[in-house]
């Protein structure tokens, strides 16, 4: 008995494999969220959170984001081995447009005689396009998507507190924007980094309050938000997002919360006015009408861009000429070549004709084909789930229609800060289509 007592006191005590299982589900949450944290970081310019993060024909911190998608890639078929939700649609545009834009290199090089190296320079941001599988792959459950756009939020709250803090008080963000700002509808712009992920965290918070979750807090993230897009003024933006929230809220027949954000959008523009004494919900719409139909401000050079891309896609109808490839000029200037394409390689401050210009008809081929399939995928999910997959599908639902209405002047699909944003809603819907159909199919 004494020998046996001794035994038992040695012995160690190990823990339930149900204990083990949950430490370790733990730990692999938190290191995919620092994946994607990180990501995120380099797509949107590393936040502008210093002169370091880029340096003008020699270095630029998205390309970090660019090596961490590649060592994924290296390391992916280990978890895709038992993950056919991989096996889709979207999955196949997503790498026929890799393989596309890769194309546009050998265009470029035929059409313009620029080098494959400075194509390959062009073009590299393209290869953010793998952050869908990246995504898709990572989300083993819904409880991981959540935990995302929970951490996005965060994240687009600092990020509006930095623009505010830049705004007000000393300048901590170096952008070329932070010095160039103009005014518009009685104030100034303020610059606001990754923008892209303020908007998704504002439109996350939302659908999380209409739905009754963490009411006091989502409505206080959403309406901060919703300030952030006041201040750095972004009309296509801000236009597009309120758009959608009202279009969700009268679905619901919320007519209260509909009513609210009225309110308390009359508010705030009323509390500017007071504060900087400007007629600033006036001069919304002046400086719109002004834009639109006299033909100034940011309308004009637009719709001289415009004309551009229609008279490229009428040269070169199919498959584009290889502009999507032309290495972009740097504030130092650039090769002979930059200089003189950087008219029609321009990309920014449009999109539907930006894209028609770069890929011509195959690429609105698949653009159509890549929108359709989201859409698609998420009525689907949207009719037959409850909950939180619920929850998740009329927020993707909603990300879609807002890139689809905003995308004739905000180009999200050539930008990293656009692309992952993009991608990342493609892959919940994809996620949560697979795991009402084939449930079978998506465990780790």
């Amino acid at each position: 008995n004494i020998r046996y007592e001794k035994v038992q006191k040695l012995r160690i005590k190990l823990p339930h494999s149900s204990d083990i299982a949950k430490t370790w589900r733990i730990k692999t949450v938190w290191f995919k969220l620092t994946f994607f944290a990180l990501l995120f970081f380099f797509a949107n310019e590393g936040f502008s959170l210093g002169p370091w993060w880029h340096k003008p024909g020699q270095f630029n911190v998205a390309d970090f984001g660019n090596a961490l998608l590649w060592i994924f890639v290296l390391f992916s078929p280990a978890l895709a081995r038992k993950r056919k939700e991989v096996f889709n649609p979207i999955s196949a545009l997503v790498i026929f447009y890799i393989l596309f834009a890769t194309f546009q290199i050998i265009l470029a090089k035929f059409n313009y005689g620029q080098s494959l190296f400075d194509g390959l320079i062009g073009i590299r941001h393209q290869f953010y396009y793998l952050s869908f599988f990246a995504f898709l792959l990572l989300f083993d459950r819904v409880e991981t998507i959540e935990k995302l756009l929970n951490l996005l939020v965060i994240m687009g709250i600092i990020l509006v507190l930095l623009g505010v803090i830049n705004y007000f008080g000393p300048k901590i963000l170096y952008h070329r924007l932070v010095f160039a700002e103009k005014i518009r509808s009685g104030i100034t712009r303020a610059y606001i980094p990754g923008m892209a992920i303020v908007t998704l965290a504002a439109l996350w918070s939302f659908i999380e309050w209409i739905h009754g979750k963490k009411i006091t807090l989502t409505l206080s993230a959403t309406i901060f938000l919703l300030a952030g897009h006041l201040l750095r003024q972004s009309r296509m933006r801000f236009v597009g997002l309120i758009s959608v929230m009202a279009l969700n809220l009268t679905f619901k027949k919320r007519w209260k919360p509909l009513l609210l954000l009225l309110l308390l959008s009359v508010g705030s523009f009323y509390l500017l006015e007071v504060k900087m004494q400007e007629r600033i919900i006036t001069n919304i719409f002046s400086t719109a009408y002004t834009d639109v139909v006299k033909k100034k401000g940011t309308m004009k050079p637009r719709l001289d861009q415009m004309r551009i891309d229609f008279d490229e896609f009428k040269k070169h109808p199919l498959f584009g000429s290889g502009l999507a490839a032309i290495r972009w000029t740097t504030e130092g200037g650039g090769s002979r070549l930059q200089i003189l394409m950087k008219d029609l390689s321009y990309r920014s401050d449009l999109g539907y004709t930006h894209w028609i210009k770069f890929y011509g008809i195959t690429g609105l081929i698949w653009l159509f084909l890549f929108f359709f399939f989201q859409g698609y995928y998420g009525l689907k999910v949207l009719r037959n789930t409850s909950g939180t997959a619920k929850l998740l599908a009329v927020f993707s639902t909603s990300y879609l229609l807002f890139v689809v209405v905003s995308f004739f002047t905000l180009n999200h699909l050539m930008f990293p800060w656009g692309i992952t944003t993009v991608c990342l809603n493609a892959a919940i819907i994809v996620k949560l289509y697979w795991m009402l159909y084939r449930p079978e199919t998506t465990e780790l």
